[in-house]
């Protein structure tokens, strides 16, 4: 891997003499030998989604200004529009690289740019609350910070196997290279996003992981799916973070990890990650009530403050402040928004970040997480500024107005695998509004996560006295169905009927889908995916379709055929056949171990 490395290191500098930073457009499993030699190099990384709309990937390819993009085969014919040189990692010749390419001198480190670790070295990008992605700055000295303090806390060894279920363009996913590299343990690369939920745990199985690091919704799908105990019997740690963990889901560990297991529920964020940690003994018995986000990790001081400023006391709630090892240099190219969060420390103190996390403390001196105090949720782990959404909804022509809430839930009520529903209230510029064309062009500007599940329509938003929208109100009326005005999904649907032979196989179909979106209505030939289905339903739709008709359905079957219409006529072409062994290129994106 070293002589990889440094031969793509080479390749970068040899397209850039610039300096300017590394962006990539890569397959999962090139990702961490890109991002070291980036790194290598001098230069910046700053990774970029494949699955991102290409609306998306520009507007972050603008925001970086890169001096080269690095692709691979897979990648190569997803490239947007771009003026930088573009280097594809997979057409290095590791063969042409002289031996002494491979002793790498401190006068060559020099040479390449990386002299100081407090530098920039990563730009992590996030949803923004201005409309635009906003990257977040981290140091080589951050991410060594961030990959010891978490490979000693969760006791990671050379005997590891570790699991990589992000693609690495989040904190996640670097934290997991990380904590590979500064600990000598195995990364196992699983792409989930591209595989049907089945597969997905079988690959995680057949890799022999041992430590499974997801999100808290990813974690229920995967177990819900296998629906018997100890199905993951090599795991000895489930490292959950970038979403509340509800009790429901913390049972599902219980019942389908051994015995010995640990579970560690994390809070954290891009800028720091995981700055509290609880450990919690699958076989144990769980406290009742919200789980605990742990307690301060080591090197890193939470606090959480009034809004006066002032150290609030037990049991009250007020908003976490923190400080310490590894906490992000700041925002790219956004001196204001950075000045605005962070801030420097009184005489000796360190800097701090002003989270826009809610929490208290609690008896013991864990902490228990209690919402946001702005306008940021976290669905499937990702964070998504509600406001960049309601900007691409307000750019449409027939809205004249749109405000997007997260309905109000108790910390500890969410239900095992629910994200989080987001719910855009609209005011129309007509009267009524094409939900599926509305649909198709926020799927050409925004991520899936980032899509509305239910759409209400308003003839006008309600406002505070001040002549502001009442979000209040409105987070009330998305968590009831019994709403006065016009709801274009409507209430929650039934759960779908018993399959009853071929000619009700498009029925159950929209059924299924309707249960899983939280849509009402769903035409024969409606697109899974142009209706704002995204991978993590996808997996969920096959499961229950498995569970209804006995046919086992991939989510390659559901990308070719993403219509009811289409699905059934899969269905009954193969209903009397043995389903077919899938074939190795059978997904759009194979999981590998990293062996470059």
């Amino acid at each position: 891997m070293i002589r990889y490395v440094t031969k793509l290191a080479g390749a970068i500098v040899a397209a850039d003499a610039t300096k300017k930073p590394v962006a990539s457009l890569l397959s999962q499993s090139s990702v961490p030998v890109a991002m070291l030699a980036a790194l290598h190099s001098g230069r910046v990384f700053a990774p970029i989604a494949t699955d991102y709309p290409e609306v998306r990937q520009r507007r972050i390819l603008q925001a970086i200004e890169p001096g080269c993009l690095l692709v691979d085969n897979t990648t190569a014919a997803l490239v947007p529009e771009c003026a930088c040189p573009i280097v594809n990692s997979d057409e290095v010749n590791i063969d042409a690289l002289n031996s002494d390419e491979v002793n790498i001198s401190p006068h060559d480190q020099a040479a390449a740019g990386r002299t100081d670790p407090n530098k920039p070295a990563l730009i992590v990008f996030t949803s923004g609350s201005t409309g635009e992605p906003l990257g977040v700055v981290h140091s080589e000295a951050n991410l060594v910070a961030h990959g010891l303090r978490s490979v000693r806390a969760l006791q990671i060894d050379p005997s590891d196997r570790l699991s990589m279920l992000s693609r690495g363009i989040h904190i996640s996913g670097v934290t997991d290279i990380v904590r590979s590299i500064v600990s000598g343990a195995a990364l196992m690369p699983v792409d989930v996003a591209a595989l049907d939920i089945d597969t997905a745990s079988a690959d995680i199985r057949d890799a022999a992981v041992s430590v499974l690091h997801c999100t808290p919704s990813l974690a229920a799908t995967l177990f819900d799916a296998t629906k018997r105990s100890v199905h993951f019997e090599t795991v000895r740690l489930i490292h959950l973070g970038g979403e509340a963990l509800s009790a429901d889901t913390l049972a599902a560990c219980q019942r389908s990890l051994p015995t010995h297991a640990v579970v560690v529920n994390q809070l954290g964020c891009t800028e720091l990650s995981g700055f509290c940690q609880a450990f919690l003994r699958t076989g144990a018995v769980q406290p009742q009530g919200p789980v605990p986000a742990g307690f301060p990790v080591e090197g890193v001081t939470v606090r959480i403050l009034d809004d006066q400023g002032h150290p609030v006391a037990e049991n009250e709630t007020g908003r976490i402040v923190i400080a310490g090892e590894g906490l992000a240099l700041g925002y790219w190219n956004e001196p204001s928004l950075t000045a605005a969060v962070f801030h420097e420390g009184a005489a000796n103190d360190p800097r701090y970040f002003l989270t826009g996390d809610r929490g208290r403390w609690l008896p013991d001196g864990q902490i228990e997480y209690r919402g946001r105090i702005d306008h940021q949720v976290q669905v499937r782990g990702y964070r998504v500024e509600l406001a960049e959404i309601e900007i691409a909804l307000k750019q449409l022509e027939t809205i004249t107005d749109a405000v997007v809430v997260a309905p109000r839930v108790e910390p500890g009520e969410t239900d095992s695998g629910t994200d989080v529903g987001l719910v855009a209230h609209l005011v129309p510029a007509g009267g009524s509004v094409d939900v599926i064309r509305l649909k198709q062009r926020l799927v050409e500007a925004l991520p899936s996560y980032m899509h509305p599940s239910r759409y209400v329509v308003h003839e006008s938003l309600p406002r505070t006295p001040s002549g502001k929208v009442d979000r209040s109100a409105l987070a009330a009326m998305s968590s009831t169905s019994n709403t006065a005005i016009e709801d274009i999904v409507a209430s929650p649907v039934c759960p779908a009927p018993p399959y009853a032979g071929d000619q009700d196989s498009i029925a159950v179909i929209k059924s299924v889908w309707s249960e899983t979106l939280g849509l009402h209505t769903i035409g024969d030939d409606d697109d899974f995916f142009g209706i704002g289905g995204d991978s993590l339903q996808a997996m969920r739709v096959c499961s229950r379709l498995l569970s209804f008709t006995g046919s086992e359905i991939s989510l390659r079957d559901l990308f070719d055929a993403p219509t009811p219409r289409g699905l059934a006529s899969l269905l009954t072409a193969e209903k009397s056949a043995a389903r077919r062994a899938p074939a190795e290129n059978d997904f759009p994106y194979s999981s590998t171990t990293l062996n470059k």
